[in-house]
């Protein structure tokens, strides 16, 4: 298709007392060439990420009514009994992930300001909202929660531990970090100790695409506009020279018009080329996440 437009544009210059007569040939190459061809498109690794982040591991929050008076727990300590749960069943520790933290604290707060103990606030925000909000890009992630009188964080964890789905949680080994708070708070009329812990598979666990690769695509795409437009301009110029029979100015035209459909088809071929390497570093990413 490129062949023949070039083809065609330089039979316009060799044609002489005919030129006039290619000029409808051209616009049809011309229309056709932007009529089959597409700006090359990248598949966007924020949308494979949604669309992959959608496995929320919630079991139903655990409630204990009598047990210790104790007042505090170390979200350090919980951590250190939940890793060493881990590391008994032949799984690597969870790793401290500040983004998680800070989730599991906003969702902490959140559960005492607004008087509810669920995964789901009463205006709907789930772990994933408090996750994202703090900026934490996941491929899985998953809560669990306790409020009561626990004697201290031993006991707390052995009450996930009794708890086929917590458990599943913190036996999980596709999870390799994870955030936890825990203070004691007043919700649905009673005072007691509440914890709650976030885990998570980050977006890391596999390599992403070089961003800059997707940024030199764009300006590429911006670039491909502007040679079209001046394309465009080339050929109502070329237009108006054959309405006034102006055959010099014509013939500089069309070799102008020639020299900027050769860069914007090199512009082309340059586009398509990253958007395919960028595309498989994608597939590669896809393929990685699926199997997480």
């Amino acid at each position: 298709m490129k062949k023949n437009l070039g083809i065609a544009i330089v039979a316009l210059l060799i044609a002489g007392s005919s030129v006039f007569f290619f000029l409808d040939t051209i616009e049809l190459s011309l229309r056709r060439f932007f009529t089959e061809f597409r700006e090359p498109k990248s598949v966007e690794i924020r949308e494979i990420v949604e669309s992959l982040a959608r496995d929320v591991f919630t079991p139903p929050p655990i409630r204990k009514a009598n047990g210790g008076t104790v007042t505090t727990l170390s979200p350090e300590k919980i951590r250190e009994v939940t890793n060493r749960e881990r590391t008994t069943n032949g799984l690597k520790p969870l790793a401290i992930e500040t983004e998680l933290d800070a989730a599991a604290s906003e969702k902490l707060d959140d559960m005492i300001e607004k008087n509810y103990f669920a995964h789901v606030s009463p205006v709907e925000t789930g772990v994933d909202g408090w996750v994202k909000g703090a900026g934490y890009r996941y491929i899985l992630i998953g809560e669990n929660l306790a409020m009561g009188n626990f004697t201290d964080e031993e006991d707390l964890v052995s009450a996930w531990m009794d708890s086929p789905g917590h458990r599943a949680n913190i036996l999980n080994p596709k999870f390799t970090e994870i955030g936890i708070a825990a203070k004691k708070g007043t919700v649905e009329g009673a005072t007691a100790l509440i914890a709650v812990q976030i885990f998570g598979l980050p977006v890391s666990a596999c390599s992403e695409p070089d961003d800059t690769i997707k940024m030199t695509i764009e300006a590429l795409d911006r670039e491909l506009k502007s040679q079209r437009a001046h394309i465009d301009t080339l050929r109502e110029k070329t237009e108006n020279a054959k309405k006034e029979n102006n055959r010099e100015a014509y013939a500089a035209l069309v070799e102008e018009y020639n020299d900027t459909v050769k860069r914007y088809n090199k512009t082309v071929e340059s586009a398509k080329s990253l958007v395919e390497f960028y595309n498989t570093g994608v597939r590669a990413f896809n393929s990685c996440a699926l199997k997480q």
